[in-house]
């Protein structure tokens, strides 16, 4: 029973810092009503269950990723200090903003799983999330529009799929994790699941997870999608199987190019996005090198210990968190960060090497490493923490042949195919 109740809390903490506030706003959306005060009471239960995990189950897996990962955040709060409370920078958000992100909703979570995972836990996590993650795909598919309310009042359609809570980026991000997802249950599904069952729930998720992150129509959960896929292909797995699927993708992109037409290559559609990249005048891209081309001036300004939490001339982060590293915490914080994404990245290409059914964690790693290059702050990216917190617990617990053994899961066969 106590072993149950931790797997029940980690498997909580490291859901809801995924997908958890995706489903919560398709149903929420679905059912007319606010999400504010289900949010703050779901996300204050993940707190409480990361420090009764922490407190309660600790577990050093791997002792220079802890200390690297304490060595950032202690740079990262010491710049949160300065900058908010002595400095006294102007900044987008009030303190309360950036702390409350920083150490509850990113730092104590994946602290709680990066500290107290056990491999036994793998397949439950496994299993749940290849339920919740197409659940809330599906219910997006349904709450969501293209519409959005401009400052003048009005509805305008920007043929990008959004709620009222949940950005076209996140919509993308959520379909590429069950995209994903379904990948891994194509591959080695969780033991317990039916072959018949599981082989449905692949095809399932991957034709969900696909189209949300077409009718999304951001560039960045394409850029994830497409690393993790080639890293996976990089690391060969189950080579004859791969082809299979890409493949199987080829026809399913034959039939969204037939279908959807109007969301590829519509005016502000995802090929009209990416030329107007090529052309030099999409207005996010243009952004976005104005912020960095900022966080790295910052940088060069103070190399040492960093120069503010929020680039200057755009007054936000920089949607780059390497160069935000490097912004905020000079190289005091960033080394120890670039040191456990190296590790995080490392124990995701040996999980893909190996094959096994731990395969879903190596990609939704690669995918939010990728992903918050082009999106999202150190303090906010749950997603990144979780995934990498995962990857190097899971992969330093498992690294013996025989713990390696215990995670296979029964690899079946997919459609009769060997």
């Amino acid at each position: 029973m106590k072993r149950l109740s931790f797997r029940h809390l980690l498997m909580f903490v490291a859901i809801w810092s995924v997908a958890g506030f995706p489903l919560l706003a398709g149903v929420t959306t679905v059912l007319g009503i606010n999400n504010t005060l289900f949010s703050i009471m779901l996300r204050a239960l993940a707190v409480f269950a990361a420090l009764f995990l922490l407190f309660r189950n600790i577990r050093i897996h791997h002792s220079l990723a802890l200390c690297l990962f304490l060595a950032f955040w202690a740079a990262y709060f010491s710049r949160l200090y300065i900058s908010l409370h002595i400095l006294g920078e102007p900044t987008t958000f009030p303190a309360s903003h950036y702390w409350i992100w920083s150490v509850g909703a990113t730092f104590i979570p994946s602290l709680a799983v990066l500290t107290s995972y056990k491999p036994v836990f793998a397949e439950s996590l496994h299993r749940s999330f290849s339920c919740v993650a197409p659940f809330a795909t599906a219910v997006l598919l349904a709450a969501g529009g293209t519409t959005i309310t401009t400052l003048s009042g009005e509805l305008a359609d920007h043929n990008r799929w959004n709620t009222d809570s949940l950005n076209p980026i996140s919509m993308g991000h959520i379909g590429v994790t069950t995209f994903l997802l379904g990948v891994s249950l194509f591959f080695n599904g969780v033991s317990d699941f039916k072959h018949r069952n599981r082989v449905l729930l692949a095809f399932f998720a991957i034709g969900l997870g696909a189209l949300l992150t077409i009718y999304a129509n951001s560039r960045g959960p394409l850029v994830a999608l497409v690393a993790a896929l080639g890293l996976m292909l990089v690391a060969g797995v189950q080579k004859r199987r791969t082809w299979w699927l890409v493949f199987a993708m080829g026809l399913a992109s034959a039939f969204a190019w037939r279908t959807i037409a109007e969301v590829l290559f519509a005016n502000d559609g995802i090929f009209d996005r990416i030329s107007a990249i090529q052309a030099g005048n999409d207005l996010s891209s243009i952004y976005r090198m104005i912020s960095f081309a900022g966080a790295w001036d910052q940088f060069t300004q103070n190399p040492i210990f960093g120069n503010a939490i929020e680039e200057q001339r755009t007054q936000y982060y920089p949607h780059n968190v390497l160069l935000e590293s490097l912004m905020a915490t000079g190289l005091i914080g960033s080394i120890p960060f670039i040191g456990i994404t190296v590790l995080a990245l490392y124990s995701a290409w040996r999980i893909l090497r190996r094959g096994a059914g731990d395969l879903w964690i190596g990609l939704l790693t690669v995918q939010y490493i990728t992903a918050h290059q082009f999106s999202g702050a150190l303090y906010n990216s749950t997603t990144m923490w979780m995934t990498i917190a995962l990857a190097i617990a899971h992969y330093a617990s498992t690294r013996s042949p025989r713990h390696a053994v215990a995670i296979q899961t029964r690899p079946g066969l997919v459609g009769g195919l060997r």
